[in-house]
C-alpha cells in the first residue's frame, strides 16, 4: 500500500476489513499508479499465453472484463455462440491476474462480495514470458 493507506471496509456483520491492497482494491490500485513509480520497481512478471490472450481481448473490449452467470470472464456485448460467449476464460485465469497486479477488481457481488468486473490495472508491469 503506498504511502500506508490500508483503509478498512465496514462489513455487515460489523467487523471491519482491510482492503487488501493495490493488487485487489482499486482505490489503492489507482494511488499507486497517482504515485508514479516506474513498473520496474515491482520486477517482471511472466505471464502464460492464455494471459496474454485475455489481455489482449481485454484491450479490444475497452479494457474491461465481465463474469456472466455460469461463470464466463468475457467483454460486454460479445455475442453467444450455442452456450457460451464467443470468447471466454475462467475465474482461475482471472484470479491469477488479480493477484499478480495486473487486473483490478471494479466491482463485487454477492454476500461474499465475488468479483464481477476488472478492468487492466493503470500501471502495467507485466512481460511476455520467453518462449525458448
Amino acid at each position: 500500500m503506498i504511502g500506508g493507506h490500508g483503509h478498512v471496509r465496514p462489513r455487515p456483520d460489523g467487523l471491519k476489513a482491510r482492503c487488501g491492497g493495490p493488487r485487489i482494491c482499486s482505490e489503492c490500485a489507482r494511488e499507486l499508479a497517482a504515485a508514479a513509480i516506474p513498473a520496474a520497481q515491482f520486477g517482471p512478471i511472466d505471464l502464460s499465453p492464455t494471459q496474454i490472450a485475455l489481455l489482449d481481448k481485454m484491450r479490444e473490449h475497452g479494457n474491461t472484463i465481465i463474469r456472466l452467470p455460469g461463470g464466463f470472464w468475457t467483454g460486454e456485448g460479445v455475442p453467444w455462440v450455442g452456450s457460451a460467449p464467443l470468447w471466454h476464460f475462467g475465474t482461475s485465469t482471472i484470479n491469477a491476474l488479480i493477484v499478480r497486479g495486473v487486473l483490478i477488481v471494479t466491482e463485487r457481488k454477492g454476500d461474499r462480495q465475488f468479483p464481477v468486473r476488472c478492468e487492466i490495472a493503470p500501471v502495467q508491469r507485466a512481460t511476455a514470458r520467453n518462449p525458448s
